[in-house]
């Protein structure tokens, strides 16, 4: 990306599409009166001296993105085979198409992180006890879409010692997807978890429903939360400053090594920030301010196993320790979902659960797409 479009704009250079600038295949060409965006080739891909439009490099050459359609509008077009492939659902059309849904577990998981240098969740037990009381089972159905209770830190879409293997499976439940709000009041007695506190999460209509799910949980079990709702930037002010009770957040896992999830709760892998000053340890916690030596040991072992299976047995030695110490609770694992046509082949997922078109074909796609310009052309469409 050109400096010039970047320094000094570092707050607002990707915020609107009339600034948007573009250093790939496609570049945005127009937006019509119908909410159609046209999506065309980039003449400066990989483009030479000699060759100023490759062409060859580039299919196909314009991609047509229509904004204009609802879900329900979306799922009729699919059933009308107008489309042939659909990536979101309301609840209750996932419900009814289930069975037609091609699903995979995704990296992500909903979680609230607590602040361990809060004195009232300074203790272990305090923060197992608001992780006790809340009911993942009524959670995971009140998200829907596939969602399932959390029942540790890492969700079925990691790996375990082989390619493929699944580390949830071999590690088995470490949480319960049940509340237990006799077990959290004694947890929260031993612990020392005294007073309110305050959830702070990003303003939202769904979650704003989990938080008042969550809020009620904790209520039954004699915990008083309220709701601290924030816009984005107060909200990503409140994570980077640490200045939050209690923060919900989806955490999406860099990649399918449950290292990726586990080891920033180690001081040394945390990822944060670390002062270069004479008298600075050395290392900045994680978010949550969460500090074990025997955790930050079992993470260690982890990065000296030599083989998968030895790791995969850190890993699982780690999580285990992490559950006990619980600087945070996972409270529901996502799954991605689509619905395709059979006349659609060749289409992949990725773990992250983005979709992969590159191999994609469509049966009769040449008359399929005269078909649909000609129908724009009727109607009227300027795209």
């Amino acid at each position: 990306m050109r400096d010039d479009v970047i320094i000094g704009k570092e707050d607002v250079w990707a915020t609107s599409m009339e600034d948007a600038t573009f250093n790939g295949e496609f570049a945005i060409k127009a937006m019509n009166k119908h909410g159609e965006l046209d999506i065309d080739k980039s003449g400066n891909y990989k483009a030479t001296e000699e060759e100023v439009s490759p062409i060859k490099y580039v299919k196909p050459y314009k991609l047509i993105v229509d904004f204009s359609k609802d879900l329900a509008s979306q799922l009729k077009m699919f059933n009308d085979s107008e489309i042939y492939y659909i990536g979101q659902l309301s609840k209750s059309d996932y419900a009814a198409n289930e069975s037609k849904l091609t699903k995979q577990p995704l990296l992500s998981t909903l979680t609230v992180y607590f602040n361990t240098k809060n004195a009232s969740l300074a203790k272990a037990d305090a923060r197992k006890a608001l992780s006790t009381a809340v009911d993942r089972n009524g959670l995971a159905e009140l998200i829907g879409l596939g969602t399932k209770p959390a029942t540790g830190f890492i969700t079925e879409g990691f790996y375990d010692s082989s390619l493929g293997s699944n580390f949830r499976k071999a590690g088995g439940d470490l949480i319960s997807a049940s509340a237990d709000s006799s077990k959290a009041k004694s947890l929260a007695s031993s612990g020392g978890l005294t007073g309110s506190l305050k959830l702070t999460y990003l303003k939202s209509d769904d979650n704003d429903a989990i938080a008042s799910k969550l809020i009620n949980d904790w209520k039954a079990a004699g915990i008083n939360v309220t709701a601290d709702a924030l816009n984005e930037s107060s909200y990503v002010k409140a994570i980077k400053e640490g200045t939050f009770d209690m923060l919900l957040i989806e955490y999406q896992g860099l990649s399918t090594n449950a290292a990726s999830v586990l080891a920033p709760y180690a001081r040394k892998y945390s990822g944060e920030s670390v002062s270069v000053a004479d008298d600075s340890v050395g290392y900045t916690p994680h978010i949550t301010g969460f500090e074990s030596d025997a955790y930050d040991a079992a993470i260690d072992s982890v990065f000296e196993a030599v083989t998968r299976g030895e790791r995969a047995t850190a890993l699982h030695a780690a999580e285990e320790l992490l559950v006990n110490e619980m600087p945070a609770a996972p409270l529901a694992f996502f799954y991605d979902y689509y619905m395709a046509s059979s006349e659609l082949s060749g289409l992949r997922s990725s773990a992250y659960g983005y979709r992969l078109f590159t191999n994609v074909v469509l049966k009769d796609y040449k008359e399929k797409n005269a078909a649909y310009e000609a129908k724009n052309a009727e109607n009227g469409s300027e795209a």
